[in-house]
This record gives structure tokens, C-alpha cells and sequence, in this order.
């Protein structure tokens, strides 16, 4: 609470009244703008054995004794669940992008021509999802081997290498590294052939989803809350059975062979 205020205030002087200032600033900004500051806090992902932040008291009181508009920037591994139950929050969940709004992105056009024209835009998709993140690494690749004039199946090897180790990363960081709660989430997805669940059948079953997590996620659809795999990485190694280094060597194999339509 004291570094939005800091950070509101410019004091970096603990000597000077900071309540007292941040009020004054906030008055005034109120004057000129009709509105009062938008405080935006960024709260960083937290380890397995780690305590969440102490975001709530502190949005709390920007909120009640500074009347700040206050934006917390969080997954829900990283913000307490408390946060998100005060009847007073509003949620704004950020989606992923369909595959046409992936390949709609300017920046990205040169890469996706490539790998069309290669047929790995596919494979690619299954893996690396709606996340326009996971494509700048791709695109980092793509622009850095072919400054060396390579050809293009080297560019295209470097490429299907990248998305190798992404799904040989998720497996072993990520799903193999889970809790035993989390385990028993994915067998049972695994057993049924499902891509989601909904939280109530889980909760019915005396199984709920431990945090932080980065094998599930909490997802609404239709009104009500589903629990689905966190990323397309997870979803392709959980539906395939992927459970060790040669079922994924399979997994990536099948994903760049191309398709034989059916006569």
C-alpha cells in the first residue's frame, strides 16, 4: 500500500507525511481529471511452497481510505482467492486468440506465410495455442536463422526443434512435477477423454483444484465454472497419454506428418 502511494506521491523520503500528500495529490487529481488515479498492481507469479501476496488489505484500503480505482494484474496462482470473493470485485478474464486472430497479427506475417507455405502453421497451432506470446519466441527463431541465409528446411527444423522442446518442457516441468491432487485431476480427464469439468462435479467427487497450478485452470462458460487444461501444450500431452520423453517424441512426430485425405 505504501509503494502505490510512493509511486502516487513521488516521496521517497520516510520522514515526509505520505498519507497526508497522496490525499492531497489524489484531490487534485480528482479536480482536473473528475476522476481519481487508476492504480495498477502487478502481483508476480508465486512457487509451490510459497505464501500468496498480500494483495486484499492493501486494495482494501486504496480502495475505502484513498478512494483509488485499483487493477490487480494476476493469474490465479498468484492472487488470493479472498480478492476475488468481496461481492464488490469485477473479474475481467483475458482469452486466448482464435488461430484466424493469431494469423491476423502484422507482426507475425512473414512468419505465418512461412509456415503455410511449410505446412507446420498446424502443428504449431495445436501446440503453442491462442497465446500471442508463445509466437514471438517462434518468430524470434524464424527471423534470426534466416538472417544466416539458411534454407528453408533448416529453418523449419529450427522451428519444429523450438516446439519440441516446448512440449517436452510442459511434460516434464509442468505435469510431472505436480501435486498428487493435481495428478488424480489429469487421470480422471484422461479416463473420461474430456477437455474440461465442471468444478461443482469435481467438488461432488471431494476433489478441488489446488493453487498455484499450471497443469488446470478455472474457465466460465455458459455461466457456469469449468476447471480445463491451463495451456494447448497440456491438453495435447493429457489427451494423448504423453506420459514420458518417447511418447512425446511420437506426439511432435504426428503432429508434422502431413495428412492423407481420405478418397
Amino acid at each position: 500500500m505504501d509503494g502505490v502511494l510512493r509511486a502516487i506521491t513521488g516521496i521517497k523520503f520516510s520522514f515526509l507525511d505520505l498519507h497526508s500528500n497522496a490525499r492531497r495529490v489524489i484531490k487534485f487529481h480528482q479536480l482536473l481529471f473528475r476522476n481519481p488515479p487508476i492504480v495498477v498492481i502487478s502481483v508476480p507469479e508465486r512457487g509451490p511452497r510459497e505464501e500468496y501476496a498480500d494483495v486484499s488489505a492493501a486494495v482494501r484500503g486504496l480502495a475505502d481510505e484513498f478512494k483509488l480505482k485499483v487493477l490487480v494484474d494476476g493469474s490465479p496462482n498468484s492472487i488470493p482467492p479472498d480478492t476475488l470473493s468481496t461481492e464488490r470485485q469485477v473479474l475481467i478474464s483475458v482469452n486466448e486468440m482464435s488461430k484466424d486472430q493469431i494469423e491476423s497479427i502484422a507482426d507475425f506475417n512473414e512468419l505465418i506465410t512461412f509456415m503455410r507455405e511449410n505446412k507446420i502453421s498446424d502443428g504449431v497451432w495445436e501446440v503453442l495455442g491462442g497465446n500471442p506470446a508463445k509466437y514471438v519466441s517462434v518468430d524470434m527463431i524464424y527471423k534470426s536463422v534466416i538472417m544466416t541465409n539458411a534454407p528453408k528446411d533448416i529453418i523449419v527444423e529450427e522451428i519444429k526443434k523450438h516446439i519440441y522442446s516446448v512440449l517436452l518442457s510442459t511434460l516434464t516441468s509442468i505435469i510431472l512435477n505436480c501435486s498428487a491432487n493435481t495428478k488424480n485431476i489429469i487421470e480422471m480427464f484422461r479416463e473420461r477423454n474430456i477437455t474440461r469439468i465442471a468444478k461443482s462435479e469435481l467438488s461432488a467427487n471431494g476433489v478441488s483444484l489446488d493453487y498455484p497450478n499450471k497443469v488446470f485452470r478455472e474457465a466460465t462458460y455458459r455461466d457456469d465454472c469449468y476447471i480445463e487444461p491451463a495451456s494447448s501444450a497440456v491438453s495435447l500431452i493429457i489427451s494423448n497419454h504423453s506420459k514420458n520423453k518417447f511418447d512425446i517424441n511420437n506426439l511432435h512426430e504426428t503432429l508434422f506428418t502431413p495428412k492423407v485425405d481420405a478418397k
